[in-house]
């Protein structure tokens, strides 16, 4: 979405953001949702005031491996988008990812639903 050597923030990313701004009050009634950027989080709220986002729950990625761990970015260093999802059933955390938004396995071995 908006990567540290970015110019600009992504596009659709941001078109799709827009949109979860204004109804991210309804969906945050049965679900958490945050996004992550692998930009510094000063970086991504300057953006976010920028756009008028002012609901949403922005993540900062920038120090960690979250976006090498869960499909956000490639061996190579570069952007993918991907969806992460993690639910909560009979006191175990379940992971389901969709890497790349693409019907393709992950090649690090991981399979789509995990249980941590």
């Amino acid at each position: 979405m908006f990567g540290p050597k970015m110019k600009a923030a992504c596009p659709m990313c941001s078109s799709i953001i827009d949109a979860l701004n204004a109804t991210v009050v309804h969906g945050s009634q049965r679900v958490n949702l945050a996004f992550v950027a692998k930009s510094p989080l000063e970086r991504i709220r300057t953006f976010a005031r920028e756009r008028g986002w002012n609901r949403l729950r922005l993540l900062s990625s920038s120090s960690n491996n979250y976006n090498r761990d869960y499909y956000g970015e490639n061996s190579e260093g570069g952007q993918q988008p991907s969806l992460n999802v993690f639910v909560r059933r009979n006191g175990k955390v379940h992971h389901f990812s969709i890497p790349s938004f693409s019907w393709s396995r992950p090649s690090r071995g991981r399979t789509s639903a995990t249980s941590t």
